[in-house]
């Protein structure tokens, strides 16, 4: 199996807020599939998002494009999105491009959720 294959997106709801858990490779090969996901999340709830990133071993470009254009389409209804990062090569390429303080970066679901309120 190519490690790009192996991308998962688990959908749950706690507290009418809904959670993408994200494990895998989030890169240009499997970003139609992570686009897809995220933005079922967004039309299919008028709550604010949250994307566990934390079992997310790469995500490229084309990852962060679809988390920014979520974030953007959120933000025009009035909900928010916060993102949960563990991995520091990943939580260091969110502060570079200085998204981690846009974009609302967390170490935890509590903390997400909490942000959230």
């Amino acid at each position: 199996m190519n490690p790009s294959d192996d991308l998962r997106v688990q959908q749950s709801k706690h507290g009418g807020i809904i959670v993408l858990e994200v494990s895998g490779d989030v890169d240009f090969a499997v970003q139609h599939r992570f686009r897809a996901a995220v933005e079922e999340a967004v039309a299919s709830s008028r709550t604010s998002l949250v994307v566990d990133l934390q079992a997310v071993r790469f995500i490229d470009s084309s990852g962060i494009g679809v988390l920014t254009k979520a974030y953007s389409t959120l933000r025009e209804r009035g909900d928010r999105l916060a993102l949960i990062i563990t991995s520091p090569a990943i939580q260091r390429t969110f502060e570079l491009l200085r998204l981690d303080t846009i974009l609302g970066v967390h170490t935890g679901l509590d903390a997400a959720l909490k942000a959230l309120e």
